[in-house]
C-alpha cells in the first residue's frame, strides 16, 4: 500500500517463492533411483540421492513421490560371491527340471511337519 502502482507491478511481476524442479534434475534422480547406489548399501536414502544430486531432500520424496518410486521397497535378486555359485545352481535347478527316478527329497530344516507332494498328506513328528 505505500508503495502505491510501483508497489503493485512489482507485486504482479515478481517471481515464485520456489522454484520449479528442472527436467533434466528430475530425470536424473529417477535414473539414479533405478541404478544401484554407489555406496554399501542395498537401495538410494533421501539424503544419499539428494547429496548425488545436489537437491534437498524433501525435494527428491516429492519427485519419488509424484513418480511412485520408493526404493526402499524394491526387492531385487543379489547374486552370491561365492565362486562355486554356478556349479551349485546347475545342480539345483537341474533337480527341479529332471528329478531322478524314485528320488526322496530331505530337508536339514529345523521344521517338526514332513511333506509330501500331496499337500493333504501332512505328518507331524512328536520328538
Amino acid at each position: 500500500m505505500f508503495e502505491g502502482v510501483d508497489g503493485l507491478l512489482w507485486e504482479k511481476m515478481r517471481p515464485p517463492g520456489a522454484p520449479k524442479t528442472g527436467e533434466s534434475k528430475v530425470a536424473e534422480v529417477i535414473r539414479l533411483t533405478q541404478e544401484p547406489p554407489p555406496h554399501a548399501a542395498t537401495h538410494w536414502t533421501l539424503r544419499a540421492m539428494a547429496k548425488k544430486v545436489g537437491l534437498a531432500a524433501s525435494t527428491v520424496r516429492s519427485i519419488w513421490k509424484s513418480h511412485g518410486l520408493a526404493p526402499h521397497r524394491w526387492r531385487q535378486f543379489k547374486l552370491s560371491n561365492d565362486p562355486e555359485f554356478v556349479k551349485k545352481l546347475n545342480d539345483v535347478v537341474g533337480l527341479y527340471v529332471s528329478p531322478p527316478a524314485h528320488a526322496v527329497a530331505h530337508s536339514g530344516a529345523s521344521g517338526r511337519l514332513i511333506r509330501s507332494i500331496r499337500p493333504p498328506l501332512a505328518i507331524r513328528l512328536e520328538a
